[in-house]
């Protein structure tokens, strides 16, 4: 195989370790746009560097790995897509829709994947808890509750954090976008939101240009609620989610790998029976391995790119109603294809 990572940052450079382990003979190249290269020194695990994304694709690769900020990734896909590129895209999928149905359509009509990188769709403690909900072992779902805070400082070590993706409006950066992941799993969860709330703003002093906080409140059809802190001021770090269900209630630490089943009757507390929690590079490995048997034909994307889409709406919204301090009402999504 020949695969592209387009974008070389930590993300970038993560993918392509991952890639490397994963396949020792196919021939990878770095596209990076905005930073002077040597075409004579690729990085380690590279065969080749370029800063020419055309050129890249000349060379007829077989899949891309989207790696760079969220501003402008849908241009970079749509060349790929014409070119019946098989595509990873990390996630946010864009900073707006401009472009991502016309790349959806493109990757339609080439009948070549389009997947988003939401890599805890891999987590095993999540998939633990999406199959206790729809096995019923919670009963009707009322309330759920996520939590994710990280100082923005200790996401890079070694860089000034107030330089990078995460710190700039331009780039995509933020709480809402950059944190995104917890909008995924829970539209993963309960299905598709029909109304969103939020507040967000800069509670802290990290001497950025985008929010650092936000509240979102989602409502689905029937009863249930869903509400969901996004902050890149806490330390230590923490990620966790709760869910109120009829019959019992779930509690997930992500960073621990823990869940806990509480039965609603008897108050008897039980830990679920899940794997051994997954490092990062090892969940990355997992969507990795999983985006090649995508490409073979094996399966369909965890995270499509309609799913992308969705998802994007989604903080489009909550981003809408903390400037407008109005609730947005949001329509119900495409069927994926």
């Amino acid at each position: 195989m020949h695969i592209l990572i387009v974008g070389f940052g930590s993300i970038g450079q993560r993918h392509l370790r991952v890639m490397r382990a994963l396949l020792p003979d196919a021939k990878i190249t770095v596209v990076r746009q905005h930073t002077p290269i040597d075409t004579n020194q690729p990085p380690a695990g590279a065969d080749t560097i370029t800063d020419d994304l055309n050129h890249a694709i000349g060379q007829n690769p077989d899949a891309a790995i989207l790696a760079g900020p969220a501003a402008g990734r849908m241009d970079l896909a749509l060349p790929l897509a014409k070119n019946g590129v098989h595509i990873l895209a990390e996630k946010p999928i864009a900073m707006s829709t401009n472009l991502v149905a016309q790349v959806l359509k493109m990757v339609a009509q080439n009948n070549t994947v389009f997947m988003v990188g939401y890599v805890l769709r891999h987590m095993p403690v999540l998939i633990a808890m999406k199959n206790a909900i729809d096995d019923d072992r919670i009963g009707d779902v009322y309330s759920l509750n996520a939590q994710v805070g990280q100082h923005l400082g200790g996401w890079r070590p070694g860089t000034d954090y107030r330089q990078s993706v995460s710190a700039k409006a331009a780039l995509g950066g933020g709480a809402i976008f950059e944190l995104s992941h917890e909008l995924d799993y829970v539209r993963w969860l309960l299905g598709h939101p029909t109304m969103v709330t939020c507040r967000a703003g800069q509670l802290g002093n990290l001497e950025i240009d985008v929010e650092d906080t936000a509240d979102i409140i989602l409502e689905f059809s029937g009863r249930t609620q869903a509400t969901i802190h996004l902050d890149l001021l806490q330390r230590p770090a923490t990620r966790t989610c709760t869910v109120l269900g009829s019959k019992a209630r779930l509690d997930a630490d992500l960073i621990a790998g823990t869940l806990h089943i509480t039965d609603g009757e008897t108050v008897q507390r039980q830990s679920m029976n899940i794997p051994t929690l997954m490092d990062r590079d090892a969940l990355f490995t997992h969507q990795a391995q999983h985006f090649l048997a995508c490409i073979r034909g094996e399966t369909s994307p965890l995270v499509s790119g309609q799913d992308g889409l969705d998802i994007l709406n989604i903080a489009l919204a909550a981003k809408q109603s903390a400037t407008s301090g109005v609730t947005v009402t949001l329509h119900a999504p495409e069927p994926n294809k």
